[in-house]
């Protein structure tokens, strides 16, 4: 069975409401609390309350700075779970947070979740103010604040154990909101950027709705609607669509609790479902692997064939490149990565050292495979070892030999390589009992 997890906007979402929502759906408080407190940066409560919206009882997330505890962000009062740390704290870019979420114990799952979430507002606020991702100044109470919302709902995340992730669309709304810059448009700019690619629908609100943070959150694991599978970090990631519910059976529903008292009951809801693994093709195995994509438009060619050796050398299966127009109308490559879900960590900061990327787009896709042996056969110019594929019941679909082993008989031997590989193709088919 695959997990899936849905997001439910019907009224917007946060960080605090993602977080509520995760506690109200199973997660453990503990789960958020203890990532929350792995960051080892104080200054900040943290809050899980039942409460009311309307005619729908949620969870309410309540996170506290030490700037901000006489008016928390959604007006709650009195302890049901708290937390709480006092620390100064200094501002942050993106460099700092990075490093702090990197330095920490949360466990990598969480730490590549998180940071890809970090790297997407980053580039979202750039973009808006013409500046570097490097560039962003992550405010002080602002940092504490997405730290520990986007820490704690990564580990939520990952905790619920989902491989398959869907948005409904994002609601969009006139009005303005209140900035340190001055008033600006609704949705605001880095939400908009945010949420490029995705479904929305309109609201007759004029109420911030989507946040920055929640659109983040949202929208590293969401795929958008053009893009079928090109994914976020944090394990094991399969993106879908926005705009549609998937088909699965419903195991748990969570609702998260909003700041704000509107008409309806203004909350997230997080629907958690599974769905049966399809049975693979007759004769094939079932299987998944991982694939990470990397968009580069500011790399030196010289450098792809060092990545590709040391790619390899890490543990991925297979890399390739295929060329693609980016923004600004520069050609660029799009660099593809497979690999097993388990050499992520050995792989992913790998691409990251040796590229000029700043992030890796990761989801995990199904393969359906055949069986795979090798043999040694005989030729006159040496032995040579032959890949071949068979299906469950034995038949053979593939033989190959193994083109090194054919190149290297050929240079000793002094002979062009298809007659070599001509003779290792139908010694390998001898050996198999196949018409050659």
């Amino acid at each position: 069975m695959t997990k899936v997890l849905y997001f439910d906007l019907f009224s917007g979402v946060s960080g605090d409401m993602l977080l509520g929502a995760l506690v109200d759906a199973g997660v453990e408080p503990q789960v958020i609390l203890g990532a929350a407190a792995a960051l080892g940066i104080g200054g900040y409560s943290i809050q899980f309350e039942p409460c009311q919206k309307g005619a729908i009882r949620a969870t309410r997330a309540v996170v506290r700075t030490d700037e901000d505890a006489a008016s928390p962000r959604d007006g709650a009062s009195g302890p049901h779970l708290h937390h709480h740390h006092h620390h100064h704290q200094p501002s942050r870019c993106l460099h700092d947070v990075l490093h702090i979420i990197g330095e920490s114990n949360l466990s990598q799952g969480v730490k590549d979740l998180a940071s890809a979430v970090f790297r997407r507002l980053a580039e979202a606020e750039a973009a808006v103010h013409g500046s570097s991702p490097e560039e962003v100044h992550f405010h002080e109470v602002g940092a504490v604040d997405a730290l520990i919302d986007i820490v704690g709902v990564s580990a939520g995340v990952v905790a619920l154990g989902a491989s398959s992730f869907f948005t409904s669309p994002f609601p969009v709304n006139p009005g303005t909101v209140r900035t340190d810059h001055g008033p600006v448009p609704l949705p605001a700019p880095a939400t908009l950027e945010l949420i490029k690619g995705y479904a929305v629908r309109p609201s007759p609100s004029e109420r911030e709705l989507v946040t920055p943070t929640g659109a983040a959150l949202v929208t590293t694991v969401c795929a958008p609607n053009e893009v079928g599978g090109a994914g976020g970090g944090g394990g094991a990631q399969w993106r879908h669509p926005a705009g549609s519910w998937p088909a699965m059976t419903v195991s748990a529903v969570g609702y998260g609790a909003g700041t704000l008292d509107l008409p309806w009951p203004n909350v997230v809801r997080l629907v958690v479902g599974e769905v049966a693994a399809l049975p693979p093709p007759p004769g094939l195995e079932a299987g998944e692997i991982m694939v990470a994509e990397v968009n580069l438009d500011d790399m030196n060619p010289q450098l792809y064939g060092p990545l590709f050796t040391r790619l390899l050398e890490a543990g991925a299966l297979d890399v390739g490149v295929q060329p693609m127009y980016m923004k600004k109308g520069r050609p660029g490559q799009l660099l593809t990565v497979l690999l097993p879900p388990e050499r992520a960590v050995a792989v992913i900061p790998l691409i990251l050292a040796e590229t000029t990327s700043l992030g890796v787009r990761t989801y995990l896709a199904r393969r359906w495979m055949l069986q795979r042996e090798q043999v040694e056969v005989k030729t006159a110019y040496g032995t040579v070892r032959v890949k071949v594929g068979r299906a469950v019941d034995g038949s053979i679909f593939n033989v190959a030999p193994e083109f090194e082993d054919v190149a290297k008989l050929a240079t000793d031997r002094g002979v062009p390589v298809k007659e070599v590989q001509q003779a290792a193709q139908a010694a390998g088919r001898r050996a198999l009992g196949l018409p050659e």
